[in-house]
């Protein structure tokens, strides 16, 4: 018999605190919504971490991949499923109270994302290639991304009221599909404003 959804839950955090052995931390990551496949759609090795220390979490479905991240700083390293492709679309989710930096590398290719910490917290994004002048995107572009503000009812449709977010709040991205192109490893790195 099958346990009802809100015992998985409950169970789900019981474990998490139990391994982190500290009650505080586990809540703070967020339940997978959507229905998922038992096997993660992407492989994810930490690099490196800074600050709560906590592993990212990684779940979806051949079609869509989840990337939760809520260290302050670190670097990690995505890849397909050995003998797959990428999926689709790859939304990361960084627990963060700002993003001074997020740094998306793939071959020669690096794309770098922040968000301004004042009113109209407004994004930057550029493009580094090899051998080539760094260079700001526009919205349009294939290797554009938008940072997008979400809290536990939803994206923030005209933006936060404050930065530092708030415990309910995170930043979204979803991974431009120029970047999912090919098997490659694709490297991410972050900074918060308020590490």
């Amino acid at each position: 018999m099958e346990r009802p959804a809100w015992r998985r839950r409950v169970s789900w955090r019981l474990a998490a605190g139990l391994a982190l052995g500290c009650w505080g931390w586990a809540p703070a990551l967020a339940e997978p919504e959507e229905a998922f496949d038992e096997k993660p759609p992407v492989q994810c090795e930490v690099r490196r971490s800074v600050g709560k220390r906590l592993p990212p979490r990684v779940w979806g479905t051949a079609d869509q991949a989840f990337v939760e991240i809520a260290d302050e700083i670190g670097a990690l390293t995505l890849r397909a499923q050995e003998g797959e492709r990428y999926p689709k679309a790859i939304r990361l989710r960084l627990r963060v109270s700002g993003l001074e930096s997020l740094k998306l590398r793939k071959g020669n290719r690096t794309l770098e994302l922040s968000l301004s910490s004042v009113d109209p917290f407004a994004q930057r994004a550029t493009l580094r290639e090899a051998n080539i002048p760094e260079r700001a995107l526009e919205e349009g572009h294939a290797w554009w991304a938008k940072l997008e503000i979400v809290t536990g009812e939803g994206p923030l449709e005209k933006g936060p009221k404050r930065i530092p977010l708030g415990e309910d709040e995170w930043i979204e991205v979803v991974l431009p599909a120029a970047l999912l192109d090919g098997a490659d490893a694709i490297d991410v790195e972050w900074v918060d404003f308020y590490r």
